[in-house]
C-alpha cells in the first residue's frame, strides 16, 4: 500500500497519470518493451496491471493453478467488502504463515 504525505492511504486514482506518464516513456523509448501500438491509458491502471501481469506471466511460465490461485486468495477477502466474503473453508482456514513456502512459489515463476 502507498500512503501520501500526511501517513494516510494513498488513492490508486490520484497515482494514475505519474504512472501512465512513466509507461509512455519506457514505450516511446523502449518500444521492445511496450508495443507504441498500445493505448497505455487504456491498457494500464495501478490498480490493475501489475496483479494481471504477474498472473500472466506465471500461468505462461508454468505456475500451477493452485499457486496462482493461492496468491490471489486476499484480494478475495478484501475486495468482497462483506464480513463473509465467499471464499472455500479451506482459504478461510489457512495461516499465511504456515503456508508461506507455496505462497512464495508464485514468484520464482515470474
Amino acid at each position: 500500500m502507498f500512503r501520501n504525505a500526511n501517513g494516510t492511504k494513498a488513492k490508486a486514482k490520484l497515482m494514475e497519470p505519474k504512472f501512465h506518464d512513466r509507461l509512455t516513456q519506457v514505450q516511446h523509448n523502449f518500444p521492445h518493451l511496450l508495443d507504441p501500438e498500445v493505448v497505455v491509458v487504456e491498457e494500464y491502471g495501478v490498480s490493475r496491471s501489475f496483479r494481471r501481469g504477474g498472473t500472466s506471466k506465471a500461468t505462461s511460465n508454468g505456475a500451477l493453478p493452485h499457486v496462482v490461485e493461492l496468491n490471489g486468495r486476499w484480494r478475495k477477502v478484501n475486495q468482497s467488502g462483506v464480513s463473509r466474503p465467499s471464499i472455500t473453508i479451506r482459504e478461510h482456514y489457512m495461516d499465511v504463515r504456515l503456508t508461506l513456502k507455496p505462497l512464495l512459489a508464485f514468484t520464482s515463476f515470474l
